[in-house]
């Protein structure tokens, strides 16, 4: 089985017999390429002249979400069959029988962790809330934005803003605890992307913001309580949205936690997968 967001791997398919591997598509990053400037045509054309010849050749052709199936036929002609992203039944068990407390404190309390890269663009939530006395931001996390956002907080002096190296599950569990809204985004050139880490906060019962472009994400995430969804990079509504969360109203966990056992459990996906090979 090749997994790809990588081009790279498709080069893999042409050295091997046909109908004997399968291409497993986690992200349709042909899209991206796409979407950039024409210096990134040439690439784009190459990976999808790759992918027509790869998707004709493989026994099967797997992709997360209805977006990419769309993408793969577009290109290949090739019918796809969707495996949807989600939560490992192990940590779902775990996590939906935790108990989380209330935030004592007076500020409204913030929580991003996770990757703090480029595509997460974690500058638009501290610009959005930084020094303002109504909330706290904690950002949990390592990656390659973290020294740029470290020198902007220093230097705007957002005293109500910080960040944490990546800490063991036990003591992120004791930030969740204190957190009144979780947050995460990816930036408008990712719209095909579905960020695995948000099932992970739907299990906590926490209320949850989220920058989304228009996309498989944003269509997926909607469905559960307790969500509210900003446009991207976009620092006005990120302070719009986060002033209308209603944390008087409590989030229905369990209706979150049926959704995703029933559509979102990835060992149930994996056994599609196997009935495929």
């Amino acid at each position: 089985i090749l997994t790809i967001p990588s081009p790279m791997l498709l080069f893999l398919s042409l050295f091997c017999k046909k109908n004997s591997f399968g291409i497993d598509i986690r992200d349709a990053s042909w899209e991206y390429l796409r979407k950039k400037s024409l210096s990134y045509l040439p690439f784009c054309l190459i990976f999808e002249k790759l992918l027509y010849i790869s998707c004709l050749r493989a026994k099967f052709v797997t992709v997360t979400n209805s977006f990419e199936k769309e993408s793969v036929k577009k290109v290949s002609g090739v019918s796809s069959v969707i495996l949807k992203n989600g939560i490992s039944k192990e940590l779902f068990q775990k996590l939906s029988t935790k108990c989380y407390l209330k935030n004592q404190e007076n500020r409204i309390s913030i929580l991003y962790y996770g990757n703090i890269g480029i595509a997460q663009h974690l500058d638009c939530l501290i610009n959005a809330v930084g020094n303002n006395v109504c909330y706290s931001v904690t950002l949990i996390g390592n990656g390659s934005a973290l020294q740029n956002l470290q020198q902007m907080i220093a230097k705007e002096q957002f005293s109500n803003v910080v960040i944490k190296q990546a800490v063991p599950p036990e003591i992120l569990f004791k930030e969740v605890q204190k957190a009144d809204i979780l947050y995460a985004q990816i930036g408008n050139a990712y719209f095909t992307a579905v960020p695995t880490k948000i099932f992970e906060y739907l299990t906590y019962g926490k209320h949850i913001v989220l920058g989304l472009p228009s996309g498989p994400a944003k269509n997926i995430f909607s469905s559960f309580d307790g969500v509210y969804i900003h446009s991207p990079e976009s620092i006005q509504d990120a302070l719009s949205v986060l002033q209308r969360v209603d944390l008087s109203k409590p989030v229905n966990r369990n209706s979150n936690l049926r959704k995703l056992k029933n559509s979102f459990i990835r060992e149930d996906q994996k056994q599609k997968m196997l009935n495929l090979i």
